[in-house]
């Protein structure tokens, strides 16, 4: 039941973290069929697979407008990615082994789509994606766009064999005067690998203009000092007979520091994360039983461990909402509940699920964080708790990589 409530409770936050306003329109262009260049906010959905149509406004509080391939020929969203509307020919062979066939040419069809642009220069490559399908483009100065053939196809006894011709393409169309047959004979087809080559091609010419946004995809790693205090409270039962403790609510001190891995895509909305945090909690009570009365101290102080997901939802540029799930490892360093004069329970290793909801102010975050009840007495068949917490805590980035 509890896993259940925390599992709705999850899911009404992240809802109410994404319904807050998020930077959904940024800067950018658009280029009509007529030529005419227009500044405006184009909706930033930092598209995976190719786009078949934009929305964007003029301002702010402008009215949207759909740019389809019908009515626009080029679109940018500044500082993240150039797109390019063109009349192609594509292959879509199948791409997964269980449909790949003998057939080695393509499988040509015409069409017209957004070409994502990787590099721009003397030679420009382009690329598409749609689902498991990815393909490249080129084009040399003024020459039409054409498809870097790439195809899986089966050989005899069902070897799996490829047609490169896309090397062929290169040393044939994008070569510099000193090249080397090596530069292409161990080239691979995809965007890391291509876009090397055609920058190095662009130099041997005075330079190439890069898609701003490639540079900037790369996994970024935070360290971040969290302290803050728990919010604990226990229940004790010896259900053999009537007693049912509840010890007094505890405020203590946490502190943790937080490895945070920035996942590079959908705009740097989600990260991994995990959290070393020292926590401690200490109680007495007493009851009676059967005419003799005991003492009830509890000394837990623990390390979780936890590994988590975050998402935030920006609401400026350097401020956003975040919410985090948290799969908890603890391992306790003091560990009894010691009920004085008739045993002593040792607290053993846990795993909980905890919950986040917070914000960050460039370097600075506030967060509170609920965690589902622990049975620290589960080692023992006779007694059963609940370890109830919730925690305030407040950190500190001290250290950003690869973070603008």
């Amino acid at each position: 039941m509890n896993v259940i409530k925390f599992s709705l409770l999850l899911v009404l936050i992240c809802a109410a973290v994404t319904s807050f306003g998020q930077i959904d329109f940024s800067k950018g262009y658009v280029i009509d069929k007529n030529d005419q260049r227009i500044e405006c906010l184009i909706k930033n959905h930092e598209w995976r697979d190719n786009p078949r149509s934009i929305t964007y406004r003029l301002n702010e509080n402008g009215e949207d407008v759909t740019g389809t391939l019908g009515s626009i020929r080029e679109f940018q969203v500044y500082g993240f990615a150039k797109y390019v509307k063109g009349e192609v020919k594509i292959d879509r062979s199948p791409t997964a082994l269980t449909e790949l066939t003998a057939i080695k040419t393509p499988m040509w069809s015409d069409e017209v789509l957004f070409l994502k642009v990787l590099v721009e220069g003397k030679a420009t490559l382009y690329e598409f994606v749609d689902g498991t399908l990815f393909r490249y483009f080129y084009s040399v100065e003024n020459k039409p766009v054409q498809q870097l053939v790439w195809k899986e196809y089966l050989g005899e006894n069902t070897a799996l064999l490829a047609n490169n011709t896309f090397r062929q393409q290169l040393w044939t169309d994008v070569k510099c005067d000193n090249a080397k047959l090596t530069d292409v004979e161990n080239l691979r087809y995809n965007a890391s690998a291509l876009v090397k080559y055609f920058l190095k091609y662009n130099a041997c010419y005075g330079g190439s203009v890069q898609n701003e946004k490639e540079a900037d995809k790369k996994t970024a790693f935070n360290l971040k000092l969290a302290a803050g205090v728990n919010i604990s409270s226990m229940n004790l039962k010896y259900p053999p007979s009537s007693v049912d403790l509840n010890f007094d609510q505890a405020v203590t001190p946490r502190v943790g520091l937080e490895l945070e891995v920035v996942m590079p895509f959908n705009r740097n909305k989600f990260s991994l994360l995990l959290e070393p945090t020292y926590q401690y909690y200490q109680a007495s009570q007493s009851f009676t039983l059967q005419t003799s009365t005991y003492e009830v101290d509890v000394d837990y102080s623990y390390v979780d461990l936890p590994l988590g997901i975050r998402y935030y939802s920006f609401l400026t540029e350097n401020t956003k909402l975040f919410v985090n799930a948290h799969y908890v490892f603890t391992l306790p360093v003091e560990n009894t509940v010691d009920i004085k004069t008739y045993r002593t329970i040792e607290i053993g290793s846990l795993t909980t699920l905890g919950l986040g909801l917070g914000f960050e102010v460039n370097r600075f975050s506030a967060e509170v964080r609920y965690y589902l009840a622990d049975d620290l007495t589960y080692r023992d068949p006779d007694w059963t708790s609940k370890f109830n917490r919730l925690g305030i805590l407040a950190g500190y980035k001290f250290y950003k990589r690869g973070n603008k």
